[in-house]
């Protein structure tokens, strides 16, 4: 069990979802939505919908915090295309690097992925950073020591993202200890894969996870919500 007066971290991931109309029903649902004790309520829209997202969390005081699913490797400069933190500084609060889509579909290295830990780090973002069972020793020493003082980290199995079979609730705790293991210290992490209102508690209850990074399950409003409350009871 999430050890008292830590936070629980709820992270609602949209990947390629919503328009922005859809985006904005979905947070204007949460108006009157009360703050559910420790947990920390975290969506990451795709990037076009940030400034709109924070001003709307801003005018309707929702208890939203808002994250970034990806950022550049590079600092400000000539990188066509690329997002760096700078850009998304007085939007977001955390952002995910390293995501199994990442690095499978854009084939970003260890070293990449540091890079990006880092360049958060450096105007106060956190990083949310992806890892999975069988490369997170060489994921987590790619890592500068002070991203592993920062980051919170999120296990994912690769064969229960999308898939609807959630791992093991025991089985993700024994990968958490190990995580801790190969950072040398204690660390933030949570649980990805495909995460249900349903089953949230079972992983919650393990010692070592510290709550949950969200996809499918997080692109309806009123499943978001559930999540959340099932959270908070923890």
């Amino acid at each position: 069990m999430v050890q008292a007066g830590k936070p629980i971290y709820l992270i609602a991931n949209w990947k390629s979802h919503k328009t922005w109309s859809e985006s904005e029903v979905f947070l204007q649902s949460f108006r009157g939505f009360r703050e559910e004790g420790r947990v920390v309520n975290i969506i990451c829209p795709p990037f076009p919908y940030l400034k709109a997202a924070a001003e709307l969390i801003t005018a309707l005081h929702l208890p939203i915090k808002l994250g970034a699913q990806d950022v550049s490797p590079f600092p400000f400069g000539a990188y066509t295309g690329a997002v760096s933190v700078q850009m998304l500084t007085g939007m977001v609060e955390y952002v995910i690097v390293g995501h199994s889509e990442r690095r499978r579909w854009f084939h970003e290295t260890n070293q990449e992925v540091a890079n990006k830990a880092a360049q958060a780090l450096e105007v106060g973002v956190t990083p949310v950073v992806c890892v999975d069972e069988s490369y997170f020793r060489e994921q987590i020493l790619a890592l500068e020591p002070k991203v592993l003082d920062k980051a919170i980290f999120a296990y994912e199995p690769l064969a229960a993202i999308g898939s609807g079979q959630p791992d093991k609730p025991e089985h993700t705790q024994a990968v958490a200890e190990k995580i801790n293991q190969a950072a040398e210290k204690e660390v933030t992490v949570l649980y990805g894969g495909s995460v249900a209102v349903e089953t949230l508690a079972t992983f919650l209850n393990q010692p070592t996870i510290q709550g949950a990074l969200v996809g499918g399950a997080s692109l309806k409003a009123e499943t978001w919500k559930g999540l959340v409350q099932a959270a908070a009871k923890v």
